[in-house]
């Protein structure tokens, strides 16, 4: 999509920017915040810091590895008997935790 517009007019005080142009130098600085704040986002995921982790757990072992979870991650927990959990992994439809 093309626009002829004039943006910028020259006068004898210099170069001012026209009502068009000033409407353009806002969107523009509003896309860039918007990119910046993207890229913010965006390094947490490929650090390794945001995420979402899916975990079937009994009661005994929640507690001990919620504790040292990244405050960006999303965890989806549903609490389960153990006897549900392991065909659960075996299937893939949960991770296995191994330290």
């Amino acid at each position: 999509m093309r626009l002829f517009l004039t943006v910028l007019e020259r006068n004898r005080r210099g170069v001012q920017a026209t009502p068009a142009g000033e409407s353009l130098m806002r969107h523009a600085r509003a896309i860039l915040a918007q990119v910046e704040q993207m890229r913010g986002e965006l390094r947490t995921y490929a650090t390794g810091l945001k995420g979402r982790i899916r975990f079937l757990s009994n009661t005994a072992a929640i507690v001990s590895y919620l504790a040292a979870a990244p405050p960006d991650l999303s965890i989806d927990l549903e609490k389960r008997p153990s006897f549900e959990i392991v065909p659960a992994v075996s299937e893939e439809k949960a991770a296995r935790i191994s330290d």
